[in-house]
């Protein structure tokens, strides 16, 4: 995760010149001097000596506390789905004790900013997991309707999980202002809960057409003896998604809310269509 690299980079930059200055006699030398005879430089030179100190142990400090949590950040990348939905409990209890006990990701501006990075990572990679153009070309529909279920899962819990543990927090005894969990639900959640609803519209559909497809399938050829007829509503439920197909994909983003328009005028064509003229 880039929170982690950042701060990997900082600490190794500010450690090099950091060892470099305290193992230096030479440097030592210096201070002795500039204390002795430069007494105006050498308080700027000691004020930027103690940012050095003060940013070298932080960035040590970020280190340490979110490498507890890179196990889970390197599971958003290559973990199945339900596996990354099974570490939200660990992944949650994890941030609440990087809060509690870092020096530096105590304050709601900086715990909110990792959530909000760790929020956008996991819809980042719903979106590259549910191509939903290829799906539908090559998946069956109850496979991709698997497929969509674990997604919507795992945003799911995203959510869930941190409800549960503030209320958790919440209900601890003498609970104090330090317990009290609260971070901008539109900065954690708003466009995991967009992603979320566009699933569940991905869901419907293909179940609609599964549900459809199952039907004239081979029983009911057996039972009518008109395969032509068959074949031709089979036809008609295929091209139910023609028009989300025939959307340019550099410009239509399913997952973006600049196309929640566009995409409701398409979830409409689709149910009246499989509803038939009225």
């Amino acid at each position: 995760m880039a929170e982690v690299d950042f701060w990997r980079e900082q600490h190794a930059a500010l450690d090099r010149i950091y060892e470099r200055l305290i193992a230096s006699t030479q440097f030592n030398n210096v201070l002795e001097t500039m204390q002795a005879c430069l007494e105006s430089e050498f308080g700027a030179f000691q004020h930027l000596y103690q940012e050095l100190v003060k940013a070298h142990t932080e960035a040590e400090d970020n280190v340490k506390f979110l490498s507890t949590l890179e196990r889970h950040f390197k599971m958003f990348n290559f973990a199945p789905l339900p596996n990354i939905t099974e570490s939200m409990v660990s992944l949650l209890n994890g941030l609440r004790m990087v809060w509690v006990l870092s020096r530096h990701y105590n304050t709601d501006d900086r715990m909110s900013s990792l959530m909000s990075r760790i929020a956008n990572e996991l819809a980042d990679r719903v979106i590259n997991e549910i191509n939903v153009k290829t799906m539908l070309r090559q998946m069956h529909p109850s496979k991709m309707a698997v497929k969509l279920m674990q997604a919507k899962q795992l945003l799911k819990a995203w959510e869930e999980t941190y409800m549960d543990t503030r209320n958790k927090l919440k209900a601890v005894d003498n609970a104090g202002p330090d317990t009290q969990w609260e971070f901008d639900k539109d900065v954690l959640f708003k466009r995991t809960k967009y992603i979320s609803k566009r699933l569940q519209d991905l869901w419907d559909m293909v179940q609609t057409v599964d549900q459809l497809k199952t039907f004239f399938g081979p029983e009911l050829k057996k039972v009518i003896g008109d395969s032509q007829s068959i074949d031709l509503m089979v036809e008609r439920v295929d091209k139910l998604w023609a028009p989300f197909l025939e959307k340019d994909s550099e410009k239509f983003h399913i997952f973006d809310n600049v196309v929640e328009q566009d995409w409701d005028e398409i979830k409409t064509q689709f149910h009246e269509e499989v509803r038939g003229p009225s």
